[in-house]
């Protein structure tokens, strides 16, 4: 940084977020995604602000003081990025130390044409700030916060990187405050009035959703066929996957889960230390087990990503198969996955023979598969339905069947939508899960196979098939 003593946004996200991608092509189309993603909810949030303006305080607008119109700020660099005339309800700055030589203007949110007319607060910087350099963009809502970043790393590759986190915004603003102080210190007041009028705050999941699911949605398709990706084949365990160039969502996906599973890694060592406290009433010791249960269910489920994006991508993946006496996993994962059920009011009974075989596969993926299956169909079928598993020898194979009715399995799958290469999406629930292609690969890649079968009026059958030891 050439001694240059104030940090730059990509340098303080570092530690919290991941780079995603290390190519040129890529970082750059995924801060282009980015940043669309990000317009196009920052507009539709300003319209739903007019809407509620419009039918509960028109008998009051002309009390109103005019910074009332403000409904968030942007602080970006080195150029203007965004238009459209919802720019005019927020507070918008500009760093830069070139700001009128050009202008670089996205298309708006609505398609509509450039507006280089918006007013903005022109913040100068140094030449000798690394910052003038990077690419940037932070938001401050009443309702959630995100920080943008396009930079070259150590050895010259651009390295695009993104937070919701409050600790990390938190970082970046007082980081750009420095250069407000030093460069314009007359902005200072109405600098630190807006973060007192727009505090840091948890976003709600339904924001990150969107945001996640508009950015894959903004990315570009590849520019050349002939050098698009070569269709897969299912993996499977005894087989080493073909070379392949990671897409980008998949390297945006990994990117996102670990910028969420890390806190609540952390949340779940804290309720973990609680639980050691002496004299805890019985009401927060059960509030207590369920944060931890739930960031328990998240961490591994996030754990599953990982190895999704890892087959998905890795030309060297392979899993070690053991012996799996299943006795073991079923006595401790049923009540399990009957409580998993059960919270989501359906009812999981469970038929097993009366010796179980010993399996060989991942003792660690097999059961957080068989977690996630449960936990899929608790969140998408129905309240009041009722899922039926039963497991039986098949030849030199074990066989687990779940059967649920006809309804059901319409409702579950009308509910569910495709986001990207690895998941689907539940927006009445917020829920989300690995998709079935990819379930399918993962179970090939521990020696076994899944199948979905539909039974006209009858419902769904899906069959896990495991080869025995």
């Amino acid at each position: 940084m050439n001694g240059w003593v104030l940090p730059t946004v990509g340098h303080l996200l570092a530690p919290l977020t991941p780079g995603a991608g290390p190519g040129t092509l890529s970082a750059e189309a995924q801060w282009q995604g980015a940043t669309k993603a990000i317009a196009q909810i920052m507009a539709q949030s300003m319209e739903a602000a007019d809407a509620i303006e419009a039918a509960f305080i028109t008998d009051f607008a002309e009390a109103l003081p005019s910074e009332a119109i403000d409904q968030g700020v942007v602080l970006l660099g080195p150029l203007p990025l965004f238009t459209g005339s919802w720019l005019d309800r927020l507070s918008v700055w500009t760093f830069s130390s070139h700001l009128w030589q050009s202008l670089w203007l996205l298309p708006s949110a609505d398609g509509g044409e450039p507006c280089p007319e918006v007013t903005e607060r022109a913040i100068g910087l140094a030449p000798v700030d690394p910052l003038a350099a990077e690419s940037f963009c932070v938001v401050r809502m009443r309702d959630f916060s995100l920080a943008l970043s396009l930079q070259e790393d150590s050895t010259g590759q651009l390295v695009f990187r993104f937070s919701f986190e409050p600790q990390a915004i938190a970082a970046v603003w007082q980081a750009l405050r420095a250069r407000v102080q030093l460069n314009a210190p007359q902005q200072l007041g109405p600098f630190d009035a807006l973060a007192q009028q727009f505090p840091l705050v948890e976003p709600s999941y339904r924001i990150v959703s969107a945001f996640t699911e508009r950015l894959l949605q903004a990315l570009p398709a590849p520019s050349n066929p002939a050098h698009s990706e070569p269709r897969r084949r299912p993996l499977r365990a005894s087989a080493r996957p073909q070379p392949a160039k990671p897409a980008i969502d998949l390297e945006l996906l990994q990117a996102l889960a670990h910028s969420v599973r890390t806190p609540l890694a952390t949340i779940r060592t804290f309720t973990r230390l609680l639980m050691r406290q002496q004299n805890l009433q019985d009401k927060a010791v059960n509030y207590i087990e369920k944060i931890d249960r739930e960031c328990t269910e998240q961490i591994n489920r996030f754990d599953l990503i990982f190895k999704a994006v890892e087959l998905e991508t890795s030309n060297s993946a392979h899993l070690s198969l053991t012996p799996i006496p299943l006795a073991q996993v079923f006595q401790s994962s049923i009540p399990r996955w009957q409580q998993q059920a059960s919270r989501h009011n359906l009812e999981l009974t469970v038929k097993l023979p009366h010796k179980l075989p010993t399996v060989a596969s991942d003792p660690t993926l097999l059961d957080r598969m068989l977690a996630e299956i449960i936990e899929n169909l608790a969140r998408t079928l129905p309240a009041g339905s009722r899922i039926d598993m039963e497991a039986e020898t098949a030849g030199s194979q074990l066989k687990v069947q779940l059967r649920y009715d006809a309804m059901g399995a319409a409702t579950r799958l009308e509910s569910l939508k495709s986001i990207g290469q690895l998941l689907t999406f539940q927006p009445e629930t917020g829920s989300f899960g690995l998709n079935l292609h990819v379930t399918k690969n993962l179970f090939q890649a521990i020696g076994g196979k899944l199948t979905i079968r539909q039974r006209p009026q009858r419902g769904e059958v899906m069959t896990i098939f495991l080869p025995l030891q």
